[in-house]
């Protein structure tokens, strides 16, 4: 009943949440299970098994949870003979622990969970606790919404606003994994096939896509990252591979790749291996391979981010990725960098880092397809100097272009450029 008197607050104070009732729960003698929020509510046409049960009318002009996408989840335990207790995501428990006015004896535990955050909050005072927490964590997520939302909704009609208009979004097989793909816009139009960074997903190009209708654009997260799953092992060669499985799931033809950061030495590889499918490239901060200093500080974040999870580098890693007017003023787009990054997997983003560790070049003077370079001045990762070594030894069919006040989240600081720069080779 804690977790009923929470949202039943809440809900007065107009604070967006859901409640689930779960565990071993019954009624008149009878065990319902996780069964019971649902059959207090009609859900496909079924009858409201529990009707007649008083403490659940109250719910039945709600939706089910099963509809929900959870943003964060509480679980509530009120006891007035165990001291207070967190367990669950660092990030929530870092959150709630500056919310308990009395910490003698709280207890504290930690559990990355791999889908949305989760904190157990149970002992003296878990109620009010969860109440101003989950108070607290929605005016967040209002607030990143409203940052976020002009980067999403492009006006296409008055009266009509859309982030994307999908014609396919789903898992499909790769080779020994799943891989989670988007498709939209012109089916008849060229393919544009997006490979992104370490730890981003197809997100990373959103800024992008409601602009380039007029193609047909394929995104999809890699092996380990975002919404696909998390194989034993990875490589290059192996993301390479997920690329070929989409381009062979789709029968993708005469292929533009986008490639940005990890995605753009992918991409590489890609060209140089199935030089046949790849009409041209468009590379937006490529990485190289690290020498052996950068494979040391590679190694560490890795070992960071599986002992401690994302939020042992998030904030390091997006701080050094922007420039510096980006960082201060684009605050929306920083909001989405981070949110791609703190949603990874612990184990696929690792596994990524230390497949860029062991990473190495394809044969450069193979790749002959028309490829333009894109380097951003104060990108610390990628730097121009870099990019212009790598268009030199890619030859005549290469170019590198140069953008002043840009990072190494080309998509994010300069949406408008890279779009013109993927028209120009396309046209």
């Amino acid at each position: 009943m804690d977790a009923i008197l929470a949202f039943d607050r809440l809900s007065q104070e107009d604070v967006p949440c859901g409640v689930t009732l779960m565990g071993f729960t019954s009624t008149q003698g009878e065990h319902d299970g996780l069964e019971v929020w649902e059959n207090a509510t009609t859900i496909d046409g079924r009858p409201t098994a529990l009707s007649g049960t008083p403490v659940f009318d109250q719910f039945s002009k709600f939706a089910s949870p099963t509809t929900f996408a959870f943003s964060a989840i509480f679980q509530i335990s009120q006891s007035t003979q165990a001291p207070l207790s967190l367990f669950g995501s660092s990030v929530l428990i870092a959150q709630a622990q500056k919310l308990v006015e009395d910490r003698e004896g709280l207890k504290v535990g930690t559990q990355e969970f791999r889908r949305a955050p989760r904190l157990k909050i149970e002992g003296l005072g878990a109620e009010e606790v969860t109440r101003k927490m989950v108070r607290a964590y929605s005016d967040v997520n209002r607030r990143s919404y409203e940052a976020l939302k002009p980067l999403y909704y492009r006006e296409t009609d008055p009266t009509v606003k859309m982030a994307s208009k999908l014609s396919f979004s789903g898992i499909i097989e790769g080779s020994n994994r799943l891989l989670y793909v988007e498709r939209e816009g012109n089916p008849t139009g060229p393919t544009i096939l997006f490979v992104h960074g370490l730890g981003g997903t197809t997100n990373a190009y959103q800024t992008l896509v409601s602009s380039l209708q007029e193609f047909d654009l394929v995104r999809f997260d890699w092996s380990g990252h975002g919404r696909s799953t998390v194989p034993e092992s990875t490589s290059i060669e192996s993301y390479v591979e997920d690329c070929e499985a989409v381009i062979s799931h789709f029968n993708l033809e005469q292929v533009v790749v986008v490639g940005h950061s990890l995605g753009g030495l992918i991409s590489l590889h890609l060209a140089a291996k199935v030089s046949h499918a790849v009409k041209a490239m468009v590379l937006f901060g490529p990485v190289c391979p690290p020498p052996a200093a950068g494979q040391t500080a590679l190694a560490g974040r890795a070992a960071a981010v599986r002992e401690v999870g994302m939020a042992a580098v998030a904030d390091t890693v997006v701080s050094n990725a922007f420039a510096s007017e980006s960082l201060a003023n684009r605050l929306g787009e920083v909001a989405l960098a981070r949110e791609m990054l703190t949603r990874q997997d612990p184990q696929g983003y690792a596994l990524a880092v230390e497949a860029l560790i062991n990473s190495t070049l394809p044969e450069l003077n193979r790749i002959t397809i028309p490829t333009k370079l894109v380097s951003g001045k104060e990108d610390k990762v990628a730097t121009v100097e870099s990019g212009k070594s790598l268009v030199t030894s890619m030859g005549k069919h290469a170019e590198h272009i140069s953008l002043p006040g840009v990072g190494h989240w080309y998509m994010l600081e300069a949406p408008a450029k890279c779009v013109e720069i993927i028209k120009s080779l396309t046209t």
